[in-house]
């Protein structure tokens, strides 16, 4: 009877050794080309009404196993692009002192023990750090089909720049996928944007509206009826298009700049959204702003004044504000047709390039800007090249006056 324990005993302990050293499924390398072991370990399975409250949501994002020495990964569709067509993910592993090679290729969830084709869950897979791969089980908004989410309508926004949340000039799915209601991952300025109900937040009322735009259920936002003045507007516009822009890029406009730090940002736009009705305020900062780029540079003013080859002038009275411009070159005027003056606008970084005329009062050209014509005269020999100028730096037609 003793022997009998003793032999029960020793099979119990040994039952333990061997539970103890199981290897888990989570240790065993990935052995099948199309990457179904993978696929089959992701639990629970969501059903199709659970994920229909899941849409355009990443809700379980899987990752390579960590016991398997990744070599090398591409990835075709080039990363986490749910809209594409399929991508294919290749990866080299080294196991055991063998190298092998996989393919991964998105697709439509599939339940390995029913064998039902999800019509809305995506499986993404991508590469990390171009070495190992992971994936994202993502949720189409419209379905999936064929690998890939299907696309959602693609339009500009009913009043820009609003909605327009990754600023490609389209209200599409990326802006409903890319939109964080607890703007976790939101800048300033896309806050703003997101803002489609303006109710100075932006929050999953927002994001509703915007889903609802791409899927053509709504044609407008709520911010869109806000009556917002036509100079305002032409604000907005000119903020948009020069957004994150400063006084060296060529895309700097001025205007936009409304607090003038000298860099177009979410607080220009923050302060036109408040005057947003004022269309006195608006069309009095478009014209009579001014650029801060030239605040630390020295300008002639003077009419009388000779300019001189990369000399620095201001003209004054037009619809564009204050502008600053740099005499560049000439060429002396001769019966060529191509004789000419160059000047560099300093508030857009843009080069004029003005045609020589004959001399009639020692007129030789002019410049045109914001309504209204600027006359330049030479105040030199014209036959050198570089002669100097004096220009009409009001723009009444007369010099000195």
């Amino acid at each position: 009877m003793k022997a009998l324990s003793m032999l029960i005993t020793s099979l119990i302990f040994l039952l333990y050794v061997i539970g103890c050293t199981q290897t888990s499924p989570e240790d065993v390398p990935l052995e099948q080309d199309d990457a179904e072991a993978e696929i089959a370990k992701i639990e629970p399975q969501i059903k199709e009404d659970e994920a229909r409250n899941l849409l355009g949501q990443a809700y379980k994002v899987g990752a390579s196993l960590s016991s398997i020495n990744y070599i090398s990964c591409s990835d075709s569709d080039e990363g986490k692009n749910f809209f594409t067509i399929k991508g294919t993910t290749k990866y080299n592993t080294s196991f055991g002192g063998r190298i092998n090679s996989y393919t991964a290729e998105d697709q439509c969830y599939k339940d390995t023990r029913t064998g039902k084709v999800s019509n809305i869950t995506l499986i993404e897979y991508y590469c990390i750090n171009k070495t190992a791969y992971s994936y994202y089980l993502f949720n189409c908004v419209k379905g999936c089909k064929d690998g890939a989410c299907i696309k959602m309508t693609e339009k500009p926004s009913p009043c820009a720049p609003y909605g327009d949340i990754d600023r490609d000039g389209l209200i599409t799915s990326n802006d409903v996928i890319i939109f964080d209601p607890l703007n976790l991952r939101l800048t300033e300025e896309q806050k703003i944007r997101a803002d489609v109900n303006f109710d100075l937040k932006a929050d999953s009322a927002d994001l509703s509206l915007i889903s609802q735009y791409t899927k053509g259920r709504i044609n407008t936002f709520p911010i869109c009826s806000k009556q917002i003045a036509q100079q305002c507007q032409q604000l907005l516009d000119r903020i948009n298009k020069s957004f994150g822009k400063g006084c060296n890029d060529k895309e700097y406009d001025h205007v936009a700049d409304i607090d003038k730090n000298k860099f177009v940002n979410v607080l220009d736009i923050s302060i036109v959204a408040q005057k947003s009705n004022d269309a006195v305020w608006c069309s009095t900062v478009i014209l009579m702003s001014e650029s801060p780029c030239l605040s630390n540079i020295s300008f002639i003013t003077s009419e009388s004044a000779v300019i001189k080859k990369n000399d620095k002038f201001i003209i004054t009275g037009n619809t564009l504000g204050v502008i600053g411009l740099e005499y560049i070159k000439s060429t002396r005027i001769t019966s060529a047709a191509d004789a000419f003056i160059k000047l560099k606008d300093l508030n857009f970084s843009t080069i004029l390039t003005l045609p020589l005329i004959a001399q009639k009062n020692n007129k030789v050209s002019s410049i045109n800007y914001g309504g209204v014509s600027y006359t330049v005269f030479n105040a030199s020999s014209t036959n050198v090249n570089d002669f100097y100028i004096q220009v009409d730096l009001n723009g009444n037609g007369i010099l000195g006056k």
